[in-house]
């Protein structure tokens, strides 16, 4: 849109409590540039400011990016706060509310004709402010640039008008600490990680043919490759999906790889996503923005991604001397270096704050951020997944390295969380971390990342994968009934419910599923459940990993099923009574003489015992007993899995009552009225009396998984009193 008004005036002012002295203080030319008039900026839509910088200042920053050999006292590095660091002061006239807001450098591109590349297009505005005021009214800005740590220039105090707008503002977490909320209402996310570009971005060399020009890491994802991601998320936003997680990948569009605190090279991948945050703005979709890939941080990365990783590994596995490839930027004295250090030496946290920094300012403004994750997967750091005896030392209490790794994981995250909501001030978004799920052992917790019980972090995520069938409800006593939680208990629910209690925040599937393996054996029939199923854990919500390449599009339409059931059918019950609601699951054998347990039920009653939400699953529907002769072999399956072999039909009084699932928890002796659903279709409806404990015992369609075309192996249930 048109610029609107160039502000350029001397101020005298002083700036907190320090007096400006005015030989240090010259204009600084602001422009607004996307709205057409000072009163037309809406509510809790962002508003974006260009900020003109003076000749010399600008001359010491094209020597930075540019790597002129002169002395370094004639150059600036425009990413460095200490170097040069711009913020803006808005302050709401009405209500005297102030926030401050970071500045970052910015640069325009434009995609050359056979999308191969992106080329630099000049702006007067390198440097920009990104700003959603969250009140209507009149609001004032002041802009100050500093130089080394020392004021040089400011803005005139200037005004603007903001318009009430309708969105719905940042998500937040609900006073129950098990859910999230947004604009008051509960809210489930269920997406899938769309985590970066994919299709043609090459990841990968060989040591005979390589791939990738060791000076072009930076471009190993093309404007080809980032127009076939875009289209996709857009696609699936089409297709009804709304919530995404994306991770900073190495190949494709973290801003820092090659050298520390310089974007300068990747600022192509920042203006690449800027696209994929107003994408996602116009779908009014959230997501889950998680700020790096493990891959760096570990010494050889999984899956051979090791030119990304920490060292100078080769594809073998052995260290190379001579490699040609630039190892990870903090990895100063590479073959002597190891990664958890640059979670703990303090040169190296500034420089990661740095890089948080520039992603706040760039991205902070937008409401269709719903939680920033700091670190995927941490406890990777300092594998090498070659040595397969290694594994990841913080998951190995007995490993030299792990009470190190345990530590510097605390320390990163801690030290982070704390500098964007105390140093930054930004607390606009929630902050979460990502952590192992096997950290929760034999009902105890064996190691504990210490950040967990941070003030700063509001969201811990966890990624679960396993193909047993019966892994979301290994072992439950009756002793205490569905509702509680017994000492030992072996299910996914007491777990999530084990990191609650001890953490009192919610607790997020960032990413979960299947193994890969049982994917590719039994077309993905295991993870099809899972979609169904994971809603009813007790979690504040879940992504699939699976679904973000090309041959995995066609799950997407289970995923945003599940979603909509959700939104329709758990939500209700999820808020009644305050988000006081209760998770009750069962297991239960077919037969008396059965060694295993075929029949689940996990389920949701509100707080007020109106409602009830849950799913009733036949569990001889499973990769095993889906398999594929030509693509699975003996060695995927497990001693004591033969139970789950063979396909049965099961009905619900197949059993004597004492073995039929049932609802505890309702109001006693009350009608409610029951209806069951295949995906969100609607098969059939009864009325029932709870007993005088309020119990009832299932009365559900038949669980027909011989049937191919009338196949049901969940069955969703709603419950609700008088109706």
């Amino acid at each position: 849109m048109k610029s609107i008004f160039f502000l350029s005036f001397l101020t005298f002012t002083c700036f907190g409590q320090i007096q400006i002295p005015d030989a240090n203080v010259s204009n600084l030319p602001v422009t607004i540039l996307n709205y057409n008039a000072v009163d037309q900026v809406v509510q809790l839509k962002k508003i974006e400011l260009g900020v003109e910088l003076p000749a010399q200042h600008l001359k010491m920053i094209k020597a930075f990016v540019n790597k002129e050999k002169i002395s370094n006292t004639l150059k600036l590095n425009p990413f460095l706060e200490w170097e040069l660091d711009m913020d803006a002061v808005f302050t709401h006239l009405d209500s005297k509310t102030t926030l401050r807001i970071e500045g970052f450098y910015y640069t325009d591109y434009k995609v050359n004709a056979d999308q191969s590349d992106w080329d630099i297009v000049d702006t007067k505005h390198p440097m920009r402010i990104r700003f959603s005021p969250p009140l209507a009214g009149k609001w004032s800005c002041e802009i100050t640039l500093k130089v080394r740590s020392q004021v040089a220039h400011k803005s005139k105090v200037f005004e603007f008008s903001v318009q009430p707008g309708d969105s719905k503002g940042y998500v937040s977490v609900h006073p129950n600490k098990r859910n999230f909320q947004h604009d008051g209402n509960v809210i489930f996310p269920i997406g899938n990680n769309l985590c970066a570009p994919d299709d043609e971005v090459t990841v990968y060399h060989n040591a005979a043919k390589p791939e990738l020009p060791p000076d072009k890491l930076n471009k190993a994802a093309t404007p080809k490759s980032w127009k076939i991601y875009l289209d996709r998320v857009e696609d699936y936003y089409k297709s009804g999906g709304r919530y995404i997680r994306t991770i900073q990948a190495p190949w494709s569009n973290l801003i820092e790889f090659e050298e520390k605190g310089n974007y300068y090279g990747r600022l192509h991948y920042a203006w690449e996503q800027d696209k994929l945050i107003e994408l996602s703005e116009g779908y009014d979709a959230l997501i889950l923005f998680n700020l790096m890939m493990h891959t760096p941080i570990m010494k050889y990365g999984d899956f051979y991604h090791y030119d990304w990783d920490w060292d100078n590994f080769h594809y073998s596995g052995e260290y190379d001397h001579i490699s040609a490839y630039p190892v990870y930027c903090y990895n100063d004295k590479p073959g002597k270096k190891q990664p958890h250090e640059m979670f703990q030496r303090e040169e190296d946290l500034k420089y990661h704050e740095q890089r948080i920094r520039y992603y706040i300012a760039r991205y902070g403004y937008s409401t269709s951020i719903y939680t920033i994750e700091l670190l995927s997967e941490p406890f990777h750091l300092n594998q090498h997944w070659q040595e397969k005896d290694s594994k990841e030392p913080f998951l190995l209490p007995d490993h030299p390295e792990h009470q190190v790794v345990v530590s510097a994981v605390g320390n990163f995250h801690s030290r982070m969380a704390k500098y964007i909501k105390e140093d930054l001030g930004h607390k606009n978004h929630l902050i979460g971390v990502n952590t192992a799920w096997t950290i929760f052992k034999n009902g105890d917790f064996f190691v504990i990342d210490s950040s967990l019980f941070s003030p700063n972090i509001d969201i811990i995520g966890v990624n679960p994968y396993s193909s047993a069938p019966n892994k979301l409800l290994v072992s439950k006593s009756k002793r205490n009934g569905n509702n509680a939680f017994d000492l030992g208990e072996n299910s996914y629910a007491n777990v999530i419910n084990e990191f609650h209690k001890k953490f009192n925040k919610p607790i997020m599937i960032s990413e979960g599923g299947p193994s890969e393996h049982s994917l590719v054996c039994s077309n993905a029939s295991d993870l099809l459940i899972d979609i169904q199923t994971f809603q009813m854990l007790g979690a504040s919500g879940f992504n699939t990993w699976n679904g973000f390449r090309k041959s995995e599009i066609w799950l997407w339409p289970y995923v945003i099923q599940a979603l909509r059931q959700t939104n329709n059918l758990i939500l209700p019950v999820l808020t009644s009574g305050q988000g006081n609601w209760v998770q009750g699951r069962e297991k239960a054998k077919v037969n008396k003489n059965d060694k295993t347990e075929l029949k689940e039920t996990q389920y949701y009653v509100s707080g007020d015992q109106s409602k009830a939400v849950g799913y009733v699953k036949n569990l001889s529907e499973n990769y095993y007993s889906s398999r594929l002769p030509d693509k699975c072999t003996e060695d995927y399956y497990k001693p004591g899995s033969e139970s789950f072999f063979t396909k049965i039909d099961i009905q619900w009084d197949a059993s004597a009552k004492k073995n039929r699932p049932s609802i505890q928890g309702l109001q006693k002796r009350k009608e409610y009225t029951v209806k069951w659903y295949k995906g969100d279709k609607e098969i059939g409806a009864a009325t029932f009396e709870t007993s005088r404990k309020g119990t009832w015992v299932l009365e559900f369609p038949a669980l027909n998984v011989t049937n191919v075309d009338g196949a049901l192996p969940v069955v969703w249930f709603s419950i609700e009193v008088g109706v």
